[in-house]
């Protein structure tokens, strides 16, 4: 909407009047329907949620509102040039943080060489609101190759905590384990563990209860 203002005085006294229209907006791209609002709930519903561009095509049209998938995957693909510098940016504010997370999962995406690729995926903060850098980065890759978290990590030699595979033991960071991954080994001997008995599982499993207890204070 452009609201367009114009001078009721001077009509009224035969005087001529200039309308006023005001700008356009800023749009993310030149004569591109599409605002930023538009863009981040494509954007996020895709990659935050995991709902397709085929589903979110249906959601759109049961609000009567047509939006092609080859339209949302144009969109998508020339945001990226507009997200680049503030991914550069929260790159550079998360590499300069003293521990970050990083991980690896699996993605099946449609028409490439391998069956599997995977997102890479490097955060570092709270979960819960602070005034710590919380930032969260994806990097994909058709491959689970060591070079992927090498190329990401470069130089970076502050503690990475990982789930233990090996790509991250060839990058210069100092690796730290994650108590999860831990923990579940001590819940696997504690099934096959007779109920009636009590052992170092226990204790283990007591220990590691208690350091979940700090981490949520």
């Amino acid at each position: 909407m452009r609201p367009k203002y114009t001078c009721r005085q001077c009509e009224r006294n035969g005087i001529e009047s200039v309308v006023k229209t005001v700008l356009m907006p800023a749009k993310p791209r030149p004569k591109c329907i599409a605002t930023p609002s538009l863009l981040s709930l494509i954007i996020s519903c895709k990659y935050q949620f995991g709902l397709p561009s085929y589903r979110q095509k249906t959601m759109f049209s049961d609000i009567i509102f047509e939006l092609s998938r080859q339209i949302m995957s144009s969109w998508m693909m020339r945001s990226t040039q507009l997200l680049e510098p503030l991914y550069i940016c929260l790159k550079e504010s998360l590499l300069a943080e003293p521990a970050i997370f990083a991980d690896e999962t699996p993605l099946k995406v449609i028409k490439v060489e391998k069956t599997t690729s995977y997102v890479w995926v490097y955060c570092c903060g709270s979960d819960r609101l602070s005034e710590k850098t919380n930032a969260f980065l994806y990097d994909y890759h058709n491959s689970r190759a060591a070079q992927c978290a090498i190329d990401f990590v470069d130089g970076y030699q502050g503690y990475l905590h990982v789930d233990g595979y090996k790509a991250f033991e060839l990058t210069e960071a100092k690796l730290v384990v994650c108590l999860a991954h831990i923990r579940r080994k001590f819940v696997d001997a504690k099934m096959i563990q007779a109920k009636s008995r009590t052992g170092k599982v226990d204790l283990a499993l007591n220990l590691i209860g208690k350091l979940y207890g700090v981490e949520a204070n």
